[in-house]
């Protein structure tokens, strides 16, 4: 961990699995900020409004409890302090965050293959809009939440493929999928809005699509296909990551220009989904033994 702050646990009489675990929180804040800036912030330009987007992308993204919660939150809080005591930092953005009083949990592990397999019936669904066809099939592609405001001249479609530029990389669609779009395409024309994913604000007014009614769609995707986890951009991206690097064998390399990301966030990305899937593994073998117990 750079700022030497493992060496720093250690000389606190931390365990190598604390350390382990108190490392692995500050490397998941990391992979959010960089998801939402879409670059790698300074830690002077890190706010305590960074620190409660976290806790809030952990409650609503992998359903974390309020105890998980406060323990990423108490592991930021030491971290921090600790960046103030070296100098890293002028102030501690962590210091004066209150502790989560609430919470429920949910399974946290996502087989990208499920998604894959429930594919085909998404878009087969008779009572699911267009919108919500497009949100699961843009998902597929491992897309980070910002990425869903695609504006429709970025939308490139011919007979046999769509291409979406992403700015920063592109995502392809062919056979069934492309037909999809070619058909979306010609309906969101008639919305009155230069995004291809638009929701009605409270003025009335249209504009792209809130991430919010993003997770609803998902969620509710989840929920009628039995997946008995939440679905949202960030846990697809990394039940993607793993199943890239770890199922179909890519490199990092291809990982990072799939995403449209750094090597070293893609690496960061790629071990992160290793300890989430053992992590849900886990959960879910506990919750096995304990049926049959």
């Amino acid at each position: 961990m750079p700022f030497g702050y493992s060496n720093y646990l250690l000389n606190n009489n931390k365990s190598e699995d604390t350390v382990e675990s108190y490392i692995k929180t500050v490397n998941m804040l990391f992979i959010f900020l960089d998801d939402k800036y879409e670059r790698r912030k300074e830690l002077y330009q890190i706010s305590a409004s960074d620190i409660k987007d976290f806790l809030k992308y952990k409650e609503l993204s992998d359903g974390n409890s309020a105890s998980t919660l406060n323990k990423h939150l108490s592991i930021l809080k030491n971290f921090f302090d600790y960046l103030e005591r070296i100098h890293k930092i002028a102030l501690d953005p962590a210091a004066k965050i209150d502790t989560i009083k609430h919470i429920k949990m949910s399974p946290s592990f996502l087989d990208y293959r499920s998604l894959m397999e429930i594919t085909s019936d998404v878009l087969n669904e008779a009572g699911y809009t267009d919108s919500r066809k497009a949100v699961f099939l843009l998902s597929l592609k491992g897309l980070r939440s910002s990425e869903y405001h695609v504006k429709k001249e970025n939308v490139f479609v011919s007979e046999e493929r769509v291409i979406i530029d992403l700015g920063k990389h592109s995502v392809e669609y062919m056979g069934i999928h492309a037909d999809f779009f070619n058909h979306y395409m010609f309906q969101a024309h008639f919305n009155m809005s230069q995004y291809l994913l638009t929701s009605k604000k409270q003025d009335g007014s249209i504009g792209p699509m809130e991430l919010m009614t993003i997770h609803g769609h998902l969620n509710g995707i989840a929920k009628d296909f039995g997946l008995n986890t939440k679905l949202s951009p960030s846990r697809i991206r990394l039940a993607y990551a793993f199943y890239l690097h770890y199922e179909l064998n890519y490199k990092i390399d291809t990982i990072s220009e799939m995403l449209g990301i750094e090597y070293e966030s893609a690496a960061i990305l790629v071990k992160h989904s290793k300890l989430r899937t053992e992590e849900g593994k886990n959960i879910l073998d506990n919750q096995s033994s304990q049926v049959v117990e």
